[in-house]
């Protein structure tokens, strides 16, 4: 691709973009690309000064070369077969985003690799489930959440964490393990309705519950902290 011909970067969905406003500039570490879609736009937009991309499997890292190539930027972009963090030290990254894996799968990957326990190293995290789990996790284990987002995409409604080590951590309620201490202060149109799909969850479930005979302690507690926010 000819250097000076202006390029029209791919715009990611509102999903993936709820990363881009945690990205401080340097090295990205996009875990599990989707076809490197973000990491793309970043470098495209000049946002970043580079990424290294990664999946466990050939397809995904197939399709996140089409896209590199598509727009000329192989040698700003490496892509890496590799299980979660493993290795991606070498690469030195900034901003670690992990993005499209269940909360519990994340904090595996975050334990796994405690090269990660470094102040200068940003964590942007999207768990597509198990997010309470996540947050109490990091906070359990000395990170801090900086900030979190909602976003949507595809009439679903997704959560970004962004977090950093500070050797401390700290404690969230109920509420806020599943929704998020920063949403909260903000209580924002999509953590309302965030907060409204939790209700009629947690209600389903413990009707569910009630009928087959099962104790309902934890819907019950769950419930209870929601309505608590008058939201």
């Amino acid at each position: 691709m000819n250097q000076n011909t202006k390029v029209t970067p791919p715009r990611p969905d509102e999903r993936l973009m709820s990363a881009a406003p945690y990205v401080r500039g340097g090295v990205i570490a996009d875990i599990g690309t989707d076809h490197a879609l973000l990491p793309v736009w970043l470098l495209l937009t000049d946002r970043i000064t580079g990424a290294v991309a990664t999946d466990i499997r050939q397809g995904p890292l197939r399709s996140a070369a089409q896209t590199v190539e598509k727009y000329g930027i192989g040698d700003r972009i490496t892509l890496v077969l590799a299980d979660g963090l493993s290795g991606i030290e070498n690469y030195n990254p900034d901003d670690i985003i992990i993005f499209g894996m269940g909360g519990e799968l994340i904090a595996s990957i975050i334990d796994k690799a405690k090269w990660v326990r470094n102040p200068q190293i940003r964590l942007i995290l999207q768990p597509m489930t198990r997010r309470a789990e996540l947050r109490e996790y990091l906070l359990a284990h000395g990170f801090c959440i900086i900030d979190e987002a909602m976003s949507e995409a595809g009439s679903r409604i997704y959560q970004t964490i962004c977090a950093e080590y500070d050797g401390r951590g700290g404690e969230y309620d109920t509420a806020e393990l599943l929704l998020g201490r920063h949403n909260l202060r903000r209580s924002d149109e999509l953590t309302c309705r965030y907060v409204g799909q939790l209700k009629a969850a947690y209600s389903h479930r413990k009707a569910a519950k009630t009928r087959a005979g099962y104790d309902t302690g934890g819907e019950d507690a769950v419930l209870e902290a929601l309505s608590s926010l008058g939201l």
